[in-house]
């Protein structure tokens, strides 16, 4: 296995002659995440801001499942077939690269693509729900001890004094009312901070052991879950880290693209920008998948599926 560097290198020899198209592709993939991004100009004027932010949350997760993750395999499938610039097997007077493929999610087995998607959607829900279940409980703590004495409701509110006037005098008030009343709570609170750090472990560890899952659909849509789901984890296997530091690296990009947004004040003109990132990150991550999924097929093929 390489570094970055390597897949890096990959991504651009495999953009070189083919960037024009690629962009195409990021921002037709692009365009349901900026509208996302609009709508809630759509409930500007919503009375009821419990209402405006239920409707916003179902928004956000229709168009994330039933479209944003189908449009993200048709994405990986068109990097995946477009041809470089100087392979052999390319025809001058054919096309290197087929704009259909965009989505193609949506027409090449589109109930298989959303079945699996839609579950490894929600294993990582189901995953960061449990990772919550300390700070959950810690809450419901909180709220009994609030309804049960008034040692909880001071507390609160001498916390709530220092965030208005932050100050020595209120930090030695508050830390004597709860060594006095509460010295509980201190002890409370880190183990809860502990555990919830504790409980996303298994969360991230997941999401890194499913993140080839909408590459392998882009190579067989007719792959079955239980295979998917399989094969994305031996694919990741020992080396989810790797494609963590592969995706680290382009952090400064990102933050490049945000300070963008900061100083233009448009959402508009940050999405432009990811565009034009989007081809370069995701063919590298894509060259990082091929390698081991190459690696993976070869050692299958010599000493069978386990």
């Amino acid at each position: 296995m390489y570094g970055s560097a390597y897949y890096k290198l990959n991504a651009r020899n495999k953009l070189k002659g083919n960037y024009g198209p690629a962009l195409i592709a990021s921002l037709i993939f692009l365009i349901p995440s900026y509208v996302m991004s609009l709508k809630n100009y759509l409930f500007i004027d919503t009375a009821d801001p419990l209402t405006a932010n239920i409707l916003s949350t179902v928004i956000d997760a229709v168009i994330s499942v039933f479209v944003i993750s189908i449009l993200n395999v048709g994405y990986y499938r068109f990097l995946l077939r477009m041809k470089q610039a100087d392979d052999p097997t390319v025809n001058p007077e054919t096309k290197k690269y087929d704009l259909n493929l965009i989505v193609s999610g949506f027409t090449m087995n589109y109930a298989n693509t959303l079945k699996i998607t839609f579950l490894m959607n929600l294993y990582l829900v189901f995953w960061f729900l449990l990772a919550l279940v300390p700070a959950m409980l810690f809450i419901g703590v909180m709220a009994f001890l609030a309804s049960s004495t008034e040692v909880i409701s001071t507390l609160f509110s001498l916390i709530q004094q220092f965030g208005v006037s932050p100050s020595a005098d209120m930090v030695n008030t508050l830390s004597s009312y709860i060594t006095e009343n509460c010295p509980y709570i201190p002890v409370i609170f880190t183990f809860v901070f502990l555990l919830t750090i504790a409980g996303f472990i298994p969360l991230i560890m997941k999401y890194f052991e499913y993140a080839a899952i909408p590459m392998i659909l882009a190579d067989d849509p007719d792959i079955s879950i239980q295979r998917a789901f399989k094969r994305s984890k031996n694919i990741m296997n020992g080396f989810r880290a790797r494609y963590f530091f592969i995706q680290l690296s382009f952090l400064h990009f990102v933050f490049i693209a945000a300070l963008v947004m900061i100083v233009s004040q448009s959402m508009l003109i940050y999405y432009v920008a990811i565009a034009f990132l989007q081809p370069y990150i995701t063919t590298t991550l894509l060259s990082f998948y091929m390698e081991r999924r190459d690696i993976l097929d070869y050692n299958i093929s010599v000493y069978g599926e386990h």
